[in-house]
């Protein structure tokens, strides 16, 4: 099934970065965890998000894809999409 890339990662392991990369309890993020309930998924939030996928897993998104993120699952599909996340 597609090409997954050597260094994809779990989304235990996703959830885990999310919650770092936003500062928050891991307990609270989810693939459920909507947008706004992230209060530091805010204008810089999304800055750290885009640096994070760039140095991570070498994905640029544009500023569109990103503004279409309204809970933690968008970004873990976009993971998925890319081969970056093991499904």
């Amino acid at each position: 099934m597609g090409n997954v890339d050597h260094n994809a990662i779990s989304q235990e392991q996703a959830l885990d970065w999310l919650a770092q990369a936003f500062n928050e309890p891991r307990e609270k993020i989810s693939a459920e965890t909507r947008r706004d309930e992230i209060a530091s998924w805010d204008s810089l939030g999304v800055l750290v998000l885009m640096a994070d996928l760039d140095e991570k897993f070498d994905l640029v998104l544009s500023d569109q894809e990103m503004r279409a993120m309204t809970k933690i699952d968008d970004v873990l599909a976009v993971l998925r999409e890319r081969g970056k996340l093991k499904t």
